[in-house]
């Protein structure tokens, strides 16, 4: 359950960063994580990428 929760936070925190230009921390608490240390190592553990390294990453890509 807590994997299913972790990933639908982490897609949200993804349309953040690609959608908009809030700061890390402020899409963390946006999608639930209230601490910026653990949002960040569950969006690396789900997608490779640090938060701000994938926005970097698909901006570049663009």
């Amino acid at each position: 359950m807590i994997h299913y929760l972790h990933q639908v936070r982490v897609d949200k925190a993804i349309a953040y960063l690609l959608q908009t230009d809030l700061p890390v921390h402020e899409i963390g608490l946006r999608v639930g994580f209230v601490n910026d240390n653990y949002f960040i190592k569950i969006f690396k553990r789900l997608t490779g990428f640090t938060p701000s390294k994938y926005r970097q990453h698909n901006k570049d890509a663009k």
